[in-house]
């Protein structure tokens, strides 16, 4: 798996509000007008939320990869 980390990184990939994160991860939330946004950590496959600072979409964009404990297999 942690290929998978590596890719996701050196790809920069670049997700909108409503679509859903391809990994568990802590996200960087790319919003002009709102510049004091925190990073966010969103679940895979859950959509990526709206600024929730104004409600306008956003772009996001991979900081960490950082998983549910669900989806360890040593918690399950």
């Amino acid at each position: 798996m942690p290929r998978q980390k590596i890719e996701y990184k050196s790809q920069q990939l670049s997700f909108r509000s409503g679509e859903k994160a391809p990994v568990s991860a802590i996200w960087r939330m790319e919003h002009a007008n709102c510049v004091r946004v925190p990073d966010l950590w969103v679940r895979i496959h859950e959509p990526f939320p709206a600024c929730p600072a104004c409600g306008a979409c956003s772009n996001f964009t991979l900081v960490e990869e950082v998983a549910h404990i669900s989806e360890d297999s040593d918690f399950q």
